[in-house]
């Protein structure tokens, strides 16, 4: 293999797994969006993060090459390296995926919590304003119910001076009933 092949087939490794890293984190490669410059120290960041893996595989690679005599090691133990990024980078894949599922439920359940939130202060704002209209309503009635009793008050004085007329009235009709009846008998 050589050195110009393998350092492309990094590439194109790093490459897949910024973009699949990327859009775990819901930031696409080509995006602007964001604040200015976030989405470009991010690549770099992990382009570089990448790169030193890498670079610490690779140097362990040619460690792994070269035994305590200062022979090659076995084709087996140059092997291993590659099974192993493949392992990680798969490990990857699936907690990145967990991940992405963990935030779409996350999100989903935000946005049902919001919506939720939105329908309680509306419901909440609209028992306020239908409770502010039962009281005024309460009160517009109270002070005509009271209006009422002043004027029934009023006439009530005036039924007082009527009551004694009949009473009198009555005396009246009760004496002259008493003479007729001792006039008759």
């Amino acid at each position: 293999m050589s050195g110009s092949s393998k350092d492309g087939k990094d590439e194109i490794k790093t490459s897949s797994i910024n973009r699949h890293s990327l859009s775990t984190l819901g930031v696409s490669s080509s995006s602007t969006s964001g604040t200015p410059g976030s989405d470009e120290r991010s690549i770099a960041d992990t382009n570089d993060l990448l790169k030193n893996m890498h670079a610490g595989l690779s140097a362990s690679d040619q460690a792994l090459d070269v035994t305590s005599d200062g022979s090659h090691s076995s084709q087996s133990s140059r092997l291993a390296a590659p099974r192993i990024l493949n392992s990680i980078e798969s490990d990857a894949n699936a907690i990145a995926s967990n991940l992405d599922e963990i935030l779409r439920d996350l999100r989903g359940s935000l946005h049902g919590m919001s919506d939720l939130t939105v329908e309680s202060s509306d419901c909440y704002a609209e028992t306020i304003g239908s409770t502010c209209d039962a009281a005024d309503a309460a009160v517009k009635n109270t002070y005509a119910l009271l209006a009422k009793v002043e004027e029934l008050g009023e006439i009530m004085g005036n039924l007082r001076s009527v009551a004694q007329q009949i009473k009198e009235i009555k005396q009246i009709v009760d004496s002259f009933e008493i003479q007729f009846v001792s006039g008759l008998v």
